[in-house]
């Protein structure tokens, strides 16, 4: 029964994942922004299969990709 429950779980798991679609940094950026929390961060442009969209991050650079769903 353990063993069903793990497996059910992973293949869970797998079929949520499975909706993701990785996004790629287009090199535009904007630094020195102000987030809500009044912490300095850098707004970053993404490119997910063609549509493009900004992400902001705490600190100063942008991550090579990231995972939408």
């Amino acid at each position: 029964m353990k063993t069903f429950a793990i497996l059910s779980i992973l293949a869970l798991a797998g079929v949520a994942s499975a909706d993701a679609v990785t996004a790629f940094w287009t090199g535009n950026a904007h630094y020195g922004v102000t987030t809500v929390s009044y912490q300095i961060g850098v707004e970053c442009e993404y490119n997910a299969n063609g549509n493009l969209f900004w992400e902001t991050f705490i600190g100063g650079s942008c991550p090579a990709n990231v995972e939408v769903q």
